[in-house]
């Protein structure tokens, strides 16, 4: 009979052997996707199919080698989960779009190298820590515990002052009816900084922690905050964190290989997108995920190196760090609407992208390199809360920070997007040692039995 040790280890055999196909199964998925879809009804948009024979090679070649080292991945460690939704979504579209649009091999290469970093120092030099198993009984507390509640008042009271005749309740049954609402919202007294930490940050970690501690009232009145700012300004992402947050806490047993999942749940996603073309003309898993989620972030970076190798790189004069020291700025308005107006026609567009491209306009590959050693060192820490704290708790308040990584360059995601933030809170929370009230009640009525 085969020992527990032997099972145990064909078991990890086959969840890599698993990793390393669905991977590859997703890349092909999306290059087709794009041949025969996404170039077909996007190309107006930029989606052009230019398909370049050895670049396609190279792209898939990288792609293998980098799923090799990534099925290593461990499922205790946080900081592999984040860096395999990182290549999912950052580098994968990167490496299609560079065969299928006979991209830039220098971005690609920029790219290919803030990867393998990231690659050797979270996956490579892995350390043996396990994340704490927190008991269900006990309970959850912050240091900044009286911070965190003052701030959720002021935001709430900011919020709702600013915009009472912006609340529009139909939003919460028509989905496209917010962006009426977001042409019209106010972030005075500091709102464009604490609504953001708030919904992404606050309102997510003591949702969890009262999920966790069974306060009921305390859930209810952050959940019902969180709903409410969202139908005061109508940014889909606060409504959707709800659904994320609620899924990690109900379903959290379930989430032990969180990459093997991400594998699993990208592959499927486009799988459906090929049933639905088998009964539709148009696919909404590829028009408003595949393409908006993935695609076209990668080719916005593209667009970002094309546009500031030619005109110079802006030295993070754009950030909150350019505003603060008055550094002078080469265009009149933001980069994000610059390249809006420049490729797509339209100066309220706003086209940004993840770290990659935003990054090399702020330093060149200076500038992608320093991003990479940020998020290396984030990530790290981020293991750590998760083994003093456990996973649950981080996951829930890192879902929504982390995200900015797609979406913008690395000091932005730390001051703006919060991620910072993230990482005090998370700083702050601990493990109440103290008994729970009920425990002690109960041991005291043992003991006089």
């Amino acid at each position: 009979m085969k020992s527990d040790l032997f099972r145990q280890w064909e078991l990890k055999q086959f969840s890599k052997t698993r990793f390393f196909i669905l991977t590859i199964v997703f890349r092909l998925l999306m290059d087709f996707s794009y041949v025969t879809y996404i170039s077909q009804i996007w190309d107006y948009m930029g989606f052009f199919l230019v398909p370049n024979g050895v670049k396609i090679l190279v792209s898939y070649l990288f792609l293998i080698l980098f799923t090799l080292f990534l099925s290593q991945y461990r499922q205790e460690k946080f900081s592999h989960f984040l860096l395999i939704l990182l290549f999912y979504s950052v580098y994968l579209p990167i490496g299609s779009i560079y065969g299928l649009q006979d991209m830039s091999t220098t971005f690609f290469a920029i790219a290919t190298l803030s990867f393998v970093l990231l690659t050797y120092f979270l996956i490579v030099l892995t350390t043996d820590k396990e994340p704490k198993i927190v008991p269900p009984e006990t309970r959850f507390t912050s240091r900044l515990m009286p911070l965190l509640h003052l701030l959720s008042i002021y935001v709430f009271l900011a919020m709702t002052l600013q915009n009472t005749d912006n609340i529009n309740p139909m939003i919460l049954f028509d989905l496209d009816a917010v962006y009426a609402v977001r042409e019209r919202v106010s972030y005075g007294l500091g709102m464009s900084y604490f609504f953001g930490w708030q919904t992404k940050v606050i309102n997510p970690f003591l949702i969890g922690v009262y999920y966790h501690n069974k306060n009921r009232k305390m859930l209810v009145l952050y959940l019902a905050l969180q709903l409410w700012l969202y139908l005061v300004t109508g940014h889909k992402q606060v409504l959707f964190l709800i659904f994320v947050v609620f899924v990690i806490m109900r379903f959290s047993k379930w989430l032990k290989d969180l990459p093997g999942l991400m594998a699993w749940g990208f592959t499927g996603l486009m799988l459906l997108s090929n049933i639905e073309l088998a009964f539709r003309t148009r696919s909404f898993v590829i028009d408003y995920f595949i393409r908006r989620v993935l695609f076209l972030p990668a080719l916005i970076s593209n667009y970002y190196y094309n546009f500031f190798s030619e005109h110079g790189f802006q030295y993070w004069s754009y950030s909150i760090v350019g505003r603060i020291l008055q550094m002078p700025k080469d265009f009149p308005v933001e980069p994000p609407y610059l390249i809006g107006q420049l490729f797509f026609g339209n100066p309220k567009t706003n086209a940004v992208n993840s770290y990659l491209g935003t990054d090399y306009m702020n330093g060149g590959v200076f500038g992608v390199l320093f991003a990479t050693v940020l998020i290396i060192i984030t990530f790290r820490l981020i293991d750590r809360y998760a083994e003093r704290i456990g996973r649950d708790i981080v996951l829930i308040t890192l879902i929504g920070p982390v995200y900015t990584l797609w979406n913008t360059g690395i000091l932005t995601a730390f001051l703006t997007g919060g991620l910072f933030f993230t990482l005090v809170v998370l700083e702050s929370a601990r493990v109440d040692t103290k008994e729970p009230r009920r425990l002690r009640n109960r041991a005291w009525e043992q003991y006089h039995a």
